[in-house]
């Protein structure tokens, strides 16, 4: 009898054991490493997303949109005062495109409110005129009246009372002697009392006329005779006055009717240099003003540009904070949008002083308008037409440095006035302190702290609470 067990084995039973024994332990460590790596952290696909630190050429430039123009380029502006209507109607304007020569017709304004004006004012220039006329007779009556008076009535008055003065005073000498002779034959008794007081009463009389003439006298030259004189010059002195206020309000009522007539003479409007014709359209506030018949102007508007293209520049609004970084004299490459295979190279010209005025609907960023001037020769070597008007991009070309290692910015972490990078490793995130220089908004140059090709935490800063930084000081 066989050995139980023994007879119940079969072939082959002991190497399939030996095979499952050896594949667990294979499999076994392999799935606990996997599982241990993707709990740590590892390199793996939801980790932190990393860039490296390269080395090449720095270069900081800053890309404006601007509008292509004439940089010498002739307005004509509405020179017509409404005179209290505001607006000014065009009715008549050469077809934009058109080539014109100094002198030619280029618009014509409504002129018939200013010659509705201008009728009256000239009715009112010859009352004022009919006014100053008779001002000026009366003043040369009063000049006339006080030389009269000066020269003729006054002498002649003085005349006749001296005259009268002289009679009054022989008449009483002669009184006197008749009476002292008609004294002494009363005292020897050959006149009698009636005839002696007959001479005293002729004497007395004679006296009295010639105090009379004294006195005439004295009142024409102390009195009479200033009193008229101050009414004469008083009068001269108005007649004067009114002449100089007849002849200003006379001179502005012949000045405003030459102004009317320059107005209406400035309705027409000619070119005054050679040119093509460009209508100035104002578009604000959602909708425009064209320039066209019909249409209304104010005084000082833009209404035709007649632009030079031999000579052309770019005009470019670079806000406050890149405009300290432009600089007159820099380089600038320059692409419109409709050439795109096309760049123009120019230079910085001129930067405003002042910011350009923010319209009140649009993004409140103060900007300061800037002049490029265009290159000629590459205009010349590009074999291309440029026109006011074109929408081009301008990049202004801020700094090159050449073998700089470089970052993005995002792989920057900025503490207490310092700059740190990361790493991300099993055990989590590490800062590095480096030193960084010049940044374009994209990249930053990096002086010391890494190494070229090191791996680093992009996005650095979503990962702040992961580090430990160095405590700020408190003030």
């Amino acid at each position: 009898m066989a050995p139980i067990g023994r007879a119940d084995r079969r072939p082959g039973a002991s190497s399939q054991v030996l095979l499952a024994a050896t594949a667990g332990t294979i499999v076994l460590p392999l799935v606990g490493w996997l599982f241990l790596e993707n709990w740590w952290g590892g390199a793996q696909s939801g980790g932190p997303l990393t860039c490296t630190a390269v080395r090449g050429t720095f270069t900081h430039e800053i890309v404006q949109k601007g509008t292509i123009e004439c940089a010498s380029n002739v307005e004509v502006k509405c020179e017509v005062d409404a005179r209290g209507f505001w607006f000014t109607n065009i009715l008549e304007v050469v077809p934009e495109g058109t080539h014109v020569e100094a002198g030619d017709f280029l618009l014509q304004l409504d002129s018939s409110p200013l010659e509705e004006l201008l009728v009256r004012q000239e009715i009112v220039c010859s009352q004022y005129e009919a006014a100053l006329i008779r001002t000026e007779t009366w003043l040369e009556t009063c000049k006339v009246s006080l030389q009269e008076y000066v020269d003729g009535l006054l002498p002649r008055d003085e005349q006749k009372l001296g005259h009268a003065l002289d009679r009054a005073k022989e008449k009483l000498r002669q009184a006197t002697v008749t009476l002292e002779a008609s004294e002494a034959m009363f005292r020897r008794g050959y006149v009698t009392q009636i005839a002696l007081e007959a001479d005293e009463y002729a004497a007395e009389k004679a006296r009295v006329e010639f105090e009379t003439a004294q006195t005439k006298l004295d009142v024409l030259k102390n009195y009479k005779s200033k009193k008229r004189l101050n009414d004469l010059q008083s009068y001269l002195a108005v007649a004067e006055a009114s002449v100089r206020w007849r002849r200003h309000i006379y001179d502005l009522a012949v000045k405003e009717l030459e102004n009317l007539k320059q107005q209406i003479a400035n309705c027409t409007i000619t070119a005054p240099s050679a040119g093509q014709v460009v209508h100035a359209h104002l578009h604000h506030n959602g909708h425009s003003h064209l320039i066209e018949p019909g249409a209304f102007v104010w005084r000082k508007r833009v209404l035709i540009r007649l632009p030079n293209s031999t000579e052309m520049h770019a005009k470019v609004h670079i806000p406050e904070t890149k405009v300290v970084q432009v600089h007159e004299g820099q380089k600038v490459r320059i692409h419109c949008e409709a050439l795109p295979a096309i760049e123009l190279t120019g230079t910085v010209q001129l930067i405003d002083e002042f910011p350009a005025p923010m319209e009140h609907w649009g993004p409140q960023i103060k900007c300061y308008e800037t002049a490029i001037s265009i290159d000629r020769d590459s205009i010349v070597a590009a074999g291309v037409d440029l026109r006011p008007g074109l929408t081009a991009e301008v990049t202004v070309e801020i700094d090159e440095q050449a073998e700089r290692m470089m970052l993005p910015l995002q792989a920057i972490l900025k503490h207490g006035g310092k700059s740190y990078c990361l790493t991300h490793d099993r055990s989590g995130f590490h800062p590095h302190e480096v030193q960084t220089g010049a940044a374009n908004g994209k990249f930053v140059v990096i002086h010391e702290g890494i190494a070229e090709h090191q791996e680093l935490v992009l996005g650095a800063a979503n990962y702040r609470g992961e580090v430990e930084l160095p405590e700020l000081e408190r003030r």
